[in-house]
């Protein structure tokens, strides 16, 4: 359950460096020259993949994830996105902040769907919940 994917923005690492990511069912890590980072499922809002030209339409209108923030660097980070290139973006809370990560997934193949299919069916799992 890994794959390699460009990072554009989010994490500290260089824009356009190769990151390999590995998942499990509590949290998704991403490394880079031996250095490790990880998220826990719990802390992540949404996640999705979306064309560089929908991002753009979506980041400027607000709509992945009621506002999607990429940190200060907004305008040159939607400036530098490739409207036909594939982004795979995940929204999450930090300290109370929304945060975002943004990956190129030329280099993934089908592993950005099969990470979104898990967190949703992680997700539905928590969302069940029975009184009587």
């Amino acid at each position: 359950k890994h794959s390699a994917m460009i990072h554009i923005s989010g994490l500290p690492f260089p824009r356009n460096s190769s990151v390999e990511i590995y998942y499990n069912e509590n949290e998704i890590y991403f490394l880079k020259d031996k250095q490790e980072i990880s998220i826990r499922l719990e802390k992540i809002i949404s996640m999705d993949v979306c064309t560089g030209k929908n991002l753009k339409s979506e980041i400027t209108s607000g709509a992945i994830a009621g506002s999607l923030l990429i940190g200060g660097t907004t305008g040159a980070i939607l400036g530098s996105i490739m409207a036909t290139t594939v982004y795979f973006v995940i929204v999450y809370k930090s300290n109370n902040e929304t945060k975002s990560l943004i990956f190129d997934t030329a280099l993934s193949g089908t592993f950005s769907n099969s990470l979104i299919k898990m967190f949703k069916s992680k997700k539905d799992q928590k969302n069940i919940r029975i009184e009587l």
